[in-house]
């Protein structure tokens, strides 16, 4: 007997586009997910379409045929699992649609699943490689790495559930991945830096970018922040929180913004910050209460203190256009996330032990930090080169006992 599930929720893939889903079960055995593309302007009537495909399944009397799945489709489907059984990120979930629209699907995508070779995918690779990226341009090998890495993990579990007999990824050579520059700006520059932002007509992204700089804290768990969250009397930022943005289908909520835990159990953590941060708080939220009491908002414990004018949470895409503007309009050669970058390596240059730094940073690890900031660790080699004299030096007067050239 075949059970059908009611579907789950259409999903907009483009202009008049819609991806439907839904679980078919045959004689009680494990159910397979199905899904298709349909046609139709808006989502009362990809709902139709869904109800009638329902409908079709379930009076139909051939089983399931999976053989004739494509790339793209399993691929989609794959993201879709990702999204409802294991429940993984948004900003996760929204990286592996990106790979699979921009790496995989333009080019594989309609080549069935059971047909995919390894040198197909070594082709994909090199494409990639060559002009696989924005506007014709070549990709890193970070990101060649990345999306053949989500390609593999997908195909593995296409076996598990016998949809090929084999993983052809298995067989493709990983490609090399390049070394990536951390770029960051030296005290003067950081100086330079906070003068422009007391200037900065934008109070928030001031603020903000002023608390990064200070603290190292993620974009996310910047613009996550709640009052509750800031000790001024003790001095300290207490991360709980981050804010993901993604599409409302890729978060939980049905937003697009969405409040999530940190990035990992160390991310949970106290920040101290000096006085001087202290005081330009104190100000910030001084002046935002006086912006909210003037659209009558009242300001609480729960106010972000990033928000807009009108309560608003900051975004974190629009922080991080807002950073490239002010980057770019007063000459620093630095990203946003740059600024935890830099956060961390003056501190290490200036003797703080590579435990408290990474520790104020929130690494799952020390072992991240030191493989990121290793070589900003001070210079000095502890006296090795005389320490290694002193076990191996040859005697004194060797030179004077042999025989002159």
């Amino acid at each position: 007997m075949r059970t059908v599930s009611e579907g789950y929720a259409p999903v907009k893939r483009g202009k008049d586009s819609w991806l439907l889903r839904v679980s078919v079960s045959e004689d009680g055995k494990p159910s397979k997910r199905l899904s298709k593309t349909v046609h139709c302007r808006t989502k009362t009537e990809a709902k139709r379409l869904l109800d009638e495909w329902r409908v079709e399944l379930m009076t139909a009397r051939s089983r399931v045929d999976r053989s004739n799945i494509t790339l793209e489709e399993f691929l989609r489907d794959h993201v879709a699992y990702l999204h409802d059984v294991k429940h993984l990120s948004a900003n996760t979930i929204r990286g592996y649609r990106d790979i699979v629209e921009t790496r995989w699907a333009p080019r594989l995508g309609t080549t069935l699943l059971k047909d995919l070779k390894p040198y197909m995918i070594e082709d994909q690779l090199a494409w990639m490689r060559q002009s696989g990226g924005l506007n014709g341009k070549p990709l890193s090998g970070n990101t060649c790495q990345k999306a053949l890495s989500f390609l593999k993990t997908a195909l593995k579990r296409a076996r598990r559930l016998e949809y090929i007999e084999s993983n052809p990824c298995e067989l493709v050579d990983v490609p090399s991945k390049e070394k990536k520059e951390v770029r960051v700006i030296d005290e003067g520059e950081v100086s330079r830096m906070k003068v422009a932002l007391l200037g900065c007509p934008d109070y928030r992204f001031a603020a903000a970018t002023n608390l990064a700089l200070d603290t190292g804290m993620r974009r996310g768990e910047l613009c996550a922040l709640r009052w509750r969250d800031v000790g001024l009397d003790e001095g300290v930022i207490r991360v709980r929180r981050a804010l993901a943005e993604a599409r409302a289908t890729d978060t939980y909520c049905g937003e697009t913004l969405e409040e999530k835990l940190p990035k990992s159990n160390r991310s949970y953590r106290d920040i101290t910050i000096p006085e001087g941060t202290v005081e330009f708080l104190r100000h910030h939220k001084q002046m935002q209460l006086y912006r909210l009491m003037y659209n009558d908002i009242e300001q609480g414990e729960d106010t972000p203190v990033f928000c807009s004018d009108l309560g608003e949470l900051y975004r974190p895409s629009k922080f991080t256009s807002d950073f490239s503007r002010f980057a770019q309009h007063k000459s620093f050669d630095l990203t946003l996330h740059g600024t935890r970058h830099t956060h961390a390596s003056l501190l290490l240059k200036k003797g703080v032990p590579i435990q408290y730094v990474s520790s104020r940073l929130g690494h799952e690890s020390i072992e991240i930090t030191y493989k990121i900031y290793a070589h900003f660790l001070p210079g000095d080699d502890g006296g090795s080169s005389e320490k290694w004299g002193d076990l191996a030096e040859l005697p004194k007067d060797i030179f004077g006992l042999l025989p002159a050239a």
